[in-house]
């Protein structure tokens, strides 16, 4: 989101209404889990495949070639991200709960919007440049 050439205001509205679910996870477990983890986790879906490299390498492969049938793997990629993304979401709804190693983190819906807005993405974007 930081280099869609928007403004802060922008940003801030978007953020506004928006839940990072890579922001609130590492906010109330304190490490910083991709999604694949968490959702392989919590729901039992996993990637389809091994990274977003690998993706970005299919689509260049695509426009090379216009192999419809690699198009076609990096559609199933992309949907099946957002299906892991709406299941760990669903997921923290409905359980308003993790377990990390022995210990269980419960939180409220509160929490899960207010832990993944404005200030915690600022840590997050800080953490991931170092």
């Amino acid at each position: 989101m930081y280099n869609t050439g928007k403004s802060e205001e922008d940003l801030k509205k978007l953020n506004d209404k928006s839940i990072d679910l890579f922001v609130f996870i590492h906010a109330v477990c304190g490490k910083r889990l991709g999604l694949n983890k968490v959702s392989e986790s919590l729901v039992g879906v996993s990637k389809t495949l091994s990274s977003g490299a690998e993706g970005e390498k299919l689509y260049q492969q695509f426009l090379d070639t216009g192999d419809e049938q690699i198009l076609e793997t990096l559609k199933q990629y992309c949907k099946n991200d957002v299906r892991m993304t709406a299941l760990v979401f669903l997921y923290l709804m409905h359980f308003k709960k993790v377990f990390m190693e022995d210990d269980e983190i419960n939180f409220t819906l509160e929490d899960l919007i207010q832990k993944s807005h404005t200030q915690i993405k600022e840590d997050a974007k800080t953490m991931m440049q170092q």
